[in-house]
């Protein structure tokens, strides 16, 4: 597991725009997944991520205060060239 650290920064780096949606749910094995179709978007030092799906770990993938979580989710968002930021 992986120790969640905070981030610095200014919070007028990070807007937040995410949108009610149509969502398509999966159960691949290894985690429930949500596939997004136009959830809105995340904007980060003025670079654009579109929200395509989120799923969850259970239980959590990364320890806060060195301590598990019975479920972690993420949001994965990607970026027009398809990189990712979660």
């Amino acid at each position: 597991m992986k120790q969640v650290r905070p981030h610095t920064g200014n919070s007028a780096d990070l807007e937040i725009n995410y949108e009610s949606t149509s969502i398509q749910v999966n159960n691949n094995g290894h985690t429930i997944q949500a596939n997004v179709t136009e959830g809105g978007k995340v904007i980060f030092k003025n670079s654009e991520y579109r929200l395509v799906q989120f799923h969850f770990h259970t239980p959590s993938e990364h320890l806060i205060n060195h301590l598990p979580y019975p479920m972690e989710m993420h949001m994965v968002n990607q970026d027009k060239d398809g990189r990712c930021w979660s």
